[in-house]
């Protein structure tokens, strides 16, 4: 039983009879029918109920059909790889929600256009959900902020260093940042996720006593106060440049900068990997000018 058989078998299935199946294939109905008889001979079964017109697929001959499928569509997997072109067949990504909003959709655009025989199946959802599904084997990789403790055989590459930035309204009270958050109110960003926990840590670090009363569960909802005068936050610098610039001040949350990283968690080694390195770049040159690429990074 080889590779060829189970594409004929497939083809088959496909089209419903020899003659078509010999013409999607470019072989003659003769040689079709050939390899379906040395087939069956392999398996010791018959693949093929002859009694109707045209024949059709016994059960055992279903379950081969099955295999087959899964065999075929890994090999095209195997293929594509190596020959790192004409790639086809399923990517699943997982993005944390803040990633929709910013260079992860032109990333997937650009993947789409220089692949379009693939199919990129994209969810939203938490980090640790996320993170588990990549273990698992139900995603391929998943877009978020660099996790404390991954668990084995994952890694995380990051594809920007993003700097957090204290925002108030485009003519300030002052300039400067630390005076800002201690004086003014403060739009908490009231979540469960590991921005939320990083901008609190880093305003105890620094001794700052904020006041809030304000608590919104989302950086759209934050940003969205502070341009109506509601006070100032902390805010990644994406969040205020992708996909579209905030009208707001914006200054440095600290010095030097306090970044976050985003970036990539995948399984180690990967059969999808040259997939994952060159979405990677597509989203460390689109995260401009703090975008982080691969070390073996072709793209300019």
């Amino acid at each position: 039983m080889n590779l060829r058989q189970l594409r004929t078998l497939i083809a088959v299935a496909e089209h419903g009879n020899l003659a078509k199946a010999a013409e999607a294939i470019a072989l003659t109905p003769s040689a079709v029918s050939q390899q379906m008889t040395t087939l069956e001979d392999e398996v010791g079964v018959a693949l093929f109920d002859r009694t109707t017109r045209p024949p059709t697929l016994t059960y055992q001959g279903q379950q081969l059909l099955d295999a087959a499928t899964v065999i075929n569509q890994t090999a095209e997997n195997v293929l594509s790889a190596i020959r790192g072109k004409n790639m086809a067949g399923a990517f699943s990504i997982g993005a944390v929600r803040s990633s929709a909003f910013g260079s992860l959709p032109k990333a997937i655009a650009q993947l789409k256009q220089e692949y379009p025989m693939l199919k990129i199946n994209l969810r939203m959802g938490k980090t640790d959900d996320l993170i588990f599904d990549v273990g698992a084997g139900r995603l391929d990789a998943a877009i978020v902020a660099e996790p404390q403790v991954l668990p084995p055989k994952l890694i995380f590459t990051p594809y920007i260093e993003d700097p957090l930035l204290v925002i108030t309204q485009p003519s300030p009270v002052s300039t400067d940042p630390i005076e800002l958050l201690a004086t003014q109110e403060y739009i908490h960003f009231f979540s469960n996720v590991p921005l939320a926990r990083q901008i609190d840590s880093e305003l105890r670090k620094r001794n700052i006593t904020i006041k809030s009363t304000i608590r919104i569960d989302s950086i759209f909802g934050i940003i969205q106060c502070v341009i109506n005068g509601l006070g100032v936050s902390v805010v990644p610098y994406t969040s205020i440049t992708q996909p579209f610039s905030v009208n707001v001040c914006s200054l440095p949350f600290g010095e030097p900068p306090i970044i976050r990283r985003i970036g990539i968690v995948q399984v180690e080694p990967s059969p999808k990997s040259l997939l994952i390195d060159t979405l990677h770049d597509k989203l460390a040159q689109l995260s401009s000018p703090y975008g982080k690429f691969r070390h073996n990074s072709n793209i300019k």
